[in-house]
């Protein structure tokens, strides 16, 4: 008997834009987009948040600043490089200390990014929007956004560490 399943695409470098143009087509720093691509994607399920996903990355690894997954960071370099739809900048906001990165949308990343918003559902494009109002909040610390978007990875990472 021949089973057929549903295979859920994504648009992930689509999707990137989309959710950096929804921050004010600028993200200060890479973690806060770290964890927002992850409460948004497949790997970020089992936070059960409510989140409709939008990116099928697995975020499989641990970093220092949470999940990690190889994938994400190749579509952020190949956004960077092809075409330089995504320009990462080192800045110093006011009130930090350190410089950080910045990512912030071209002309060109700006239409990707609508493009792909035009191809969501309505409940990605909520969930995307949610997260997006988060990150664009400087009082949401990478702290606050992990307790809120990675509890349980939290708890599977402190799990894998123990091991």
């Amino acid at each position: 008997m021949f089973r057929q399943e549903t295979l859920q695409m994504y648009d992930n470098s689509g999707n990137i834009l989309a959710l950096v143009r929804l921050c004010g087509n600028e993200v200060y720093v890479y973690p806060r987009l770290k964890v927002g691509v992850y409460a948004l994607s497949e790997g970020g399920k089992i936070e059960q948040n409510g989140l409709t996903p939008v990116f099928s990355y697995s975020f499989p690894d641990l970093s220092w600043d949470g999940p990690y997954d190889f994938k994400f960071e190749a579509d952020l370099d190949a956004l960077w490089m092809g075409g330089h739809r995504l320009i990462r900048s080192h800045v110093q906001k006011e009130g930090c200390e350190l410089e950080h990165s910045l990512y912030k949308l071209t002309e060109q990343g700006f239409e990707t990014a609508l493009i792909a918003e035009a191809h969501l559902t309505k409940d990605q494009l909520a969930s995307l929007k949610r997260v997006a109002e988060d990150l664009r909040e400087d009082k949401n610390s990478l702290t606050r956004l992990l307790s809120k978007y990675a509890r349980e990875w939290d708890k599977q990472a402190a799990e894998r560490i123990k091991k």
